[in-house]
């Protein structure tokens, strides 16, 4: 039995009505879209585990550097959680899944056999 994962996010609507400043390229559906940081080892470690999936890294450190205050209150917009502040921001089929732990339990459930 394959388990399948629901996540809601409560402010969609207010996701794909982000003005992106940045020109920061937001999530994709049918890949993961990865939000890293240089010398980041959970950033590291997630792009490990999804390495033989559809992936798109976002290298955010040129993003912080110009406008960190607009970064962080995106990346608010797109998680639908305040003040989520540790790298990596990890979405699959553009809707938040967490950071490296919650991409390894997602990943742990989807391809689980058992309930």
């Amino acid at each position: 039995m394959k388990i399948i994962l629901f996540i809601e996010i409560s402010n969609y609507k207010n996701k794909m009505n982000i003005e992106n400043k940045l020109c920061m390229p937001l999530p994709k559906v049918g890949v993961y879209t990865i939000y890293t940081k240089k010398d980041c080892i959970y950033c590291t470690k997630v792009k490990k585990l999804l390495e033989t999936e559809k992936v798109v890294v976002v290298e955010c450190d040129s993003y912080l550097e110009k406008d960190r205050e607009y970064f962080l209150k995106t990346m608010d917009s797109l998680t639908g959680k305040k003040e989520q502040r540790t790298f990596p921001f990890v979405f699959k089929h553009s809707l938040f899944l967490g950071g490296y732990d919650d991409t390894v339990l997602y990943e742990k459930l989807s391809f689980s056999d058992e309930f």
